[in-house]
């Protein structure tokens, strides 16, 4: 695709916010809902029928087998064989990373798990669990550095060169230079 074509494309993309569009058709559960949606009402005193057991052990059993953000973007670093140099040119240093991983930042911003996203070479649907692993989504306050990382998502287009100048021409930070 040539430059012109792709800096077109990608106006469209802004201007229709079609980002949000785009996460919202993966129809990707959220964790968090499904825990806290419909609980069986417990009230002293009272008990439990056989089914509100059964579903609430369904749900227990489900919290504690829910993957957390630092084994997502382990097991995502190791399926698609991503190296710290890669991790790196997206503006991710080794000692952020090791950090990450160990559990030691306990909210990474949007914006650096978005350039976490395009280190690794993740699809649409990967990156908006990556998001929702942390309470961040695609589909929710989204800005425009965050729509044109997306549309390069989507696109399935990684290259951090490219991405930055786009980055650039619309006046937002580089991949890099995210704090």
């Amino acid at each position: 695709m040539d430059k012109l074509s792709l800096e077109k494309e990608l106006d469209l993309f802004l201007k229709n916010n079609t980002i949000i569009q785009l996460v919202k058709a993966l129809h990707i559960p959220d964790d968090s809902d499904t825990l806290t949606k419909d609980r069986p009402s417990i009230v002293f005193g009272h008990s439990l029928s056989s089914m509100e057991i059964f579903e609430l052990e369904k749900r227990v059993k489900k919290a504690e087998n829910a993957e957390t953000l630092e084994e997502f973007v382990q097991s995502m670093f190791k399926k698609k064989q991503a190296s710290h140099k890669d991790l790196q040119d997206a503006g991710i240093s080794k000692e952020y990373w090791h950090k990450l991983v160990r559990g030691k930042i306990k909210q990474p911003s949007k914006a650096k798990l978005l350039c976490i996203a395009i280190a690794l070479k993740l699809n649409l649907e990967e990156t908006e669990k990556l998001l929702r692993k942390a309470g961040y989504s695609l589909a929710r306050d989204v800005s425009v550095f965050e729509s044109i990382i997306g549309f390069f998502i989507e696109k399935g287009i990684y290259c951090i060169t490219t991405i930055d100048e786009y980055l650039v021409n619309y006046n937002q930070p580089t991949l890099f230079s995210i704090e």
